[in-house]
């Protein structure tokens, strides 16, 4: 099963215990934390380790971003630190980003504000340039929760809370996808059975010619369409005329087709899909959806869900893929 990647984003021998605390609660939490000093991070000889910092983010869904009065590494271009262009590329790839700052310096960062013209000697960080990053994250339109902390508790507290209102949200988000769905469902119904009352009162009318419009109505509002877009978690409409068209779609979506003499069943015609590393997704659709030229018959049969359905089978971590021992069939 995929969890969520977090980037622990910070300066490291100041923040260490903080970094193995983080990690800790990350672990928890049943998402896995990428921390260079771990070695998460995928290093190449084409590319220099701070730039394979920049590349893992891309990978991952959260960066935690920890800042400390120390400035770090320097970055390739002289100006600001790793740590903080790690933050950057974070939010330029539009990553779900947690910004906690030292409280120390997030006191005198409000001092720097005012006196950022005069020269002074700050104590809580041992560069300026820290204050003038933090000047440009407090600058932007949005991503930039920026949080202040005593103790890297004080940071897991916050992190738990954050999430746990992260979960519940994306709850809502996809109860309120399902019923937008329900309604667009239910207005392209009532739209096709007003076009099929307004047909039907048609003084002139000819049976062939009133025989196709009334199959053309019906046609794309077919349980089949639904049934495969809820199944494989389509955001688009589903719509297909033959065995074909319904293989050339489901390519697109990483499923092939499973030879006939390898199905389960006689009566379904099977695809598989292979993205998942535990698991094979195994579609399987009814043949009396279809006729015996393999055009799809939406009149064939009194609809039941379980003409289309989806079957999870387990992989075998033994066998070899290459030679295809492990395919599900």
């Amino acid at each position: 099963m995929a969890k969520p990647r977090v980037f622990l984003s910070s300066t490291y021998y100041d923040l260490r215990s903080l970094r193995g605390e983080l990690e800790r609660f990350i672990r928890e939490k049943g998402y896995e934390p990428i921390l260079n000093e771990r070695g998460h991070i995928t290093y190449s000889k084409e590319n220099s380790p701070e730039v394979a910092c920049y590349r893992e983010i891309e990978s991952c869904d959260i960066l935690v971003s920890v800042i400390g009065g120390r400035f770090g590494s320097t970055s390739n271009d002289g100006e600001f630190s790793v740590s903080q262009l790690e933050l950057r590329t974070a939010i330029e790839q539009y990553k779900q980003v947690y910004i906690f700052v030292e409280r120390d310096v997030s006191s005198e960062y409000r001092t720097y504000l005012k006196n950022k013209n005069t020269n002074i000697n700050w104590t809580a960080v041992d560069n300026v340039k820290i204050y003038k990053f933090l000047e440009e994250v407090h600058a932007l339109p949005n991503n930039n929760a920026i949080m202040s902390f005593e103790t890297g508790q004080d940071i897991i507290n916050l992190l738990r809370e954050q999430w746990a209102g992260l979960f519940q949200r994306m709850l809502q988000s996809q109860a309120s996808v399902g019923a937008l769905e329900t309604a667009q469902e239910l207005r392209q119904g009532v739209d096709s059975a007003r076009q099929l009352v307004e047909l039907l009162r048609s003084p002139v009318q000819n049976s062939n010619d009133d025989e196709g419009k009334i199959d053309a109505l019906l046609l794309p509002n077919h349980p089949s369409f639904s049934r495969i877009k809820r199944l494989l978690k389509v955001p688009y409409r589903v719509y297909f005329t033959s065995v074909d068209e319904l293989n050339s779609w489901l390519k697109v979506r990483s499923y092939k087709p499973v030879l006939e003499g390898a199905w389960d069943n006689s009566t379904e015609m099977e695809w598989y899909n292979d993205k998942d590393d535990n698991n094979w997704d195994l579609l399987k659709i009814n043949t009396k959806l279809f006729d015996g030229q393999n055009r799809f018959r939406p009149d064939s049969l009194e609809w039941s869900d379980s003409l289309i359905r989806k079957d999870i089978r387990p992989k075998d971590p033994a066998a070899d893929d290459d030679n295809g021992d492990d395919l599900p069939f």
